[in-house]
């Protein structure tokens, strides 16, 4: 992957997707979901390191499918 892509993967296309999955031995449905996953992770530890904290982490558990 591209500088620019690392930063903001939200820009790689889908001939961009068949490539990168050609030069990892993966299929083209796992890469998009490697970057679903990522953006996923991304919003939450943007969610984390919010101001209130505790409160923060409960919404992120209760969104996650935990409770605390």
């Amino acid at each position: 992957m591209t500088g620019s892509e690392l930063d903001d993967p939200g820009i790689i296309g889908s001939s961009r997707v068949q490539r990168i999955s050609m030069g990892a031995g993966a299929t083209p449905e796992e890469v998009r979901e490697l970057l679903r996953y990522h953006k996923m992770m991304k919003r939450a530890l943007k969610g984390v390191r919010g101001g209130a904290g505790k409160m923060n982490m409960q919404r992120m558990m209760k969104k996650f499918g935990g409770g605390m």
